[in-house]
């Protein structure tokens, strides 16, 4: 097996997935920082692997991103005193 070559900022969204190991009958996940800075930070989180499982880790972040969401927009409606 040929060693795999490192990313760099450049790579393209094929590399990173091609980069990643993929347990058979489970999924990788991998977060990657690609810019950090306090007014602009970028970073990505990447799934590969067995589809159902894959797509429930999926579900699970978006159910978090979205509960965090719903809690900010409840705060900002209601500051504290």
């Amino acid at each position: 097996m040929a060693e795999k070559e490192g990313l760099d900022p450049s790579s393209t969204l094929t590399e990173v997935f091609n980069f990643m190991d993929t347990p058979e009958g489970g999924a990788q996940v991998v977060p990657v920082t690609v810019h950090e800075d306090p007014k602009d930070t970028r970073i990505a989180i990447f799934i590969r692997g067995e589809h159902e499982m894959a797509a429930t880790i999926y579900t699970r972040i978006m159910t978090v991103v979205d509960d965090l969401f719903d809690l900010a927009e409840q705060q900002a409606a209601n500051p504290p005193e």
